[in-house]
């Protein structure tokens, strides 16, 4: 472990032995709905699944549970937007997985990042499309419409910018 400290880049990370104390902090900052995604179960095996949910239900939210859903759409989600943050991706590449920028466009850059981040992510064998978790196109339709659209991050999505990165992860 690294020690105590504090990453916001917009999302607040708090890291050490006793940083879910700082929960209950930080959820009256947000909205009501609070979105869940953990991967194969491993936080309800060590016991940080209750603790959570006990704060956030002490914060009167409600919540949205997707564990593995996240890897399977987040290639297609980070494709869609790099446009729109394009310097953070070049930088993400650059800084975590040693991309090379010589000679390289944006772009390149930033999909060179991304690969790597695919590769590692299919190291740790996480789920990498959705329908490893049974999905089929047929409920595409239906995901996107109960997909909360937030505020925040490099685009605001539509509807059918949602339904496309779903088509994207199947």
């Amino acid at each position: 472990m690294l020690g105590n400290f504090v990453y916001s880049n917009p999302t607040k990370l708090y890291f050490g032995e006793d940083s879910l104390q700082y929960l209950s902090e930080e959820l009256p900052k947000y909205g009501k709905n609070v979105q869940l995604i953990y991967g194969s179960g491993s936080i309800k095996k060590n016991g940080i699944y209750g603790q959570v949910m006990e704060l956030l239900k002490a914060n009167g939210k409600v919540v949205v549970e997707d564990g593995m859903t996240l890897s399977a759409v987040s290639l297609p989600y980070y494709r869609h937007i790099m446009p729109y943050g394009l310097a953070k991706f070049c930088r993400f590449a650059v800084n975590v997985w040693g991309v090379d920028a010589n000679e390289k466009t944006g772009e390149q850059i930033a999909e060179e990042g991304l690969s790597c981040m695919e590769n590692w992510m299919k190291e740790l064998g996480l789920v990498m499309n959705l329908r490893e978790l049974g999905a089929t196109e047929e409920m595409l339709d239906g995901i996107a419409d109960g997909t909360a659209i937030m505020e925040g991050g490099y685009k605001l999505l539509n509807r059918d910018e949602i339904l496309d990165i779903l088509k994207a992860s199947l």
